[in-house]
């Protein structure tokens, strides 16, 4: 009872602490636990007593810390769409077919999919990643976001530990192999108590972040994924909201519904499951928890955007023979994925995240439109020095033409020409705000 009443104590004051920090009195809570919990086998509580003295040495080597002040965006424009939208930012439509020749409309998703999918690793584990190539291979280049705890890589904090974070040349590696990186946090909240030195959740958001693009040539980091913790007291992520909105574009959350509605989202706290077996379910299964729902024009997640997350494998790259039932049900999502190529983007979370927040607050107007060329200007609300993945245009051409070529400010787009209903159209890519969009005829 006196362990309950602790642990009570302690979850009331986090709640209202506001700080985002668990209180001293948690370690009270803890060593309660520890002292309860049977003399042999692993206990969280019993690891989290004996890292104390690990992270208090580490937050010394961070005494003076502040907090970087985050780039201003632009006049008029936003570093991120925050807050919880309590209504549609826009209707919800079936694919939108310009009916007059310059017309053009923004894609809900890229090459005008019906609906988008992700999937990410967190944690870190990095003993798993060769058996990740080797499943990314099998699915046929399958897009991977790792959420990397960024204290430990290289075995800063914890030497014994780095098989589990990994080296800063591994992940160099699969950054050149084309896979995505976010934030997991500095720590993985491994001592959030600022009376130990803990510099506080601005540190774990812009720390982390400095930490991997520093670390990594070439890394931009622009998602978080909020940490979780096995020790409950130290369960305080859920109140870094405004600290990640700070110092980053999106944000994945925890477990929950795991389709996020097309216009929706709230892109900091994108939702996301790490148990899919209900998303391939062969039984019925509640609105929003099945893949099929993205496709189902009577579902409220019609067009939405599915997010599955993983940690650690436990069996190697043969997904369909795993023990655990849950694991192996990840060759079942990523056979869906791959089974619908023409209605699925399949895309890194953090250019999903880009993509939808410039698309709900996107402008696009026809600057001039003849027989000879067609000239579009695109622009968005966010900030174009970090939203800048492009957007996929639709744009009605006139009836002679045969193909399409595309530039933006003078440089080369992806143009795709397509015949609709005996119509012809153009999916362009372009970044708002780079420029206006030429279409001209090309060559027959």
């Amino acid at each position: 009872m006196w362990i309950a009443f602790l642990s009570v104590c302690s979850l009331a004051e986090r709640l209202y602490s506001g700080n985002g920090a668990a209180p001293l009195s948690a370690w009270d809570a803890i060593a309660a636990e520890a002292a309860a919990a049977p003399p042999t086998g692993y206990s969280h509580a019993k690891a989290a007593l004996e890292m104390r003295p690990i992270w208090q040495a580490y937050y010394q080597k961070f005494a003076d810390w502040k907090p970087p002040v985050p780039p201003a965006p632009p006049e008029g424009k936003l570093s991120g769409l925050v807050g919880t939208p309590t209504e549609p930012r826009f209707p919800l439509t079936e694919k939108v077919w310009p009916a007059k020749p310059g017309e053009a409309s923004v894609c809900l998703w890229e090459d005008d999919k019906l609906a988008a999918a992700s999937f990410s690793i967190d944690d870190n584990n990095a003993s798993d990643v060769p058996s990740w190539e080797e499943i990314s291979r099998k699915y046929g280049g399958l897009k991977i976001t790792w959420f990397l705890i960024s204290g430990n890589i290289g075995g800063a904090i914890v030497p014994g530990r780095i098989s589990s974070a990994g080296k800063w040349e591994m992940w160099q590696r699969l950054l050149g192999e084309g896979y995505q990186f976010g934030s997991h946090s500095v720590t993985h909240v491994g001592n959030p108590v600022l009376e130990d030195g803990w510099p506080g959740p601005d540190w774990e958001c812009a720390e982390s972040k400095a930490q991997l693009d520093a670390g990594l040539t070439g890394q931009r980091t622009k998602i978080f994924a909020r940490p979780g913790s096995a020790t409950k007291a130290f369960n305080m992520s859920q109140e870094w909201r405004p600290s990640i909105e700070k110092y980053y574009a999106a944000a994945r959350g925890g477990s929950g519904v795991p389709i996020n509605k097309a216009n929706m989202t709230d892109y900091f706290d994108i939702r996301t499951t790490a148990n899919p077996l209900t998303m391939v379910s062969d039984e019925p299964q509640k609105d929003g928890w099945h893949l099929g729902d993205l496709f189902k024009p009577e579902s409220k997640y019609y067009r939405g955007w599915a997010t599955v997350f993983i940690h650690n494998i436990n069996g190697g790259p043969d997904l369909e023979n795993n023990p655990s039932p849950t694991t192996a049900s990840f060759a079942k999502v990523f056979d869906f994925y791959n089974s619908h190529p023409a209605d699925l983007w399949v895309g890194f979370l953090a250019d999903v995240a880009l993509y939808g927040q410039e698309r709900d607050t996107a402008t696009l107007t026809t600057d001039a439109a003849d027989p000879a060329r067609i000239v579009l200007s695109l622009t968005s609300k966010m900030d174009p020095a970090v939203f800048d993945y492009p957007l996929t245009v639709k744009v009605r051409l006139f009836d002679g033409w045969k193909s399409v070529e595309a530039t933006q400010n003078g440089n080369v787009v992806p143009a795709e020409f397509l015949m609709h209903e005996g119509a012809p159209y153009a999916l362009v890519k372009a970044a708002p705000d780079k420029g206006q969009v030429v279409l001209s005829p090309g060559s027959p």
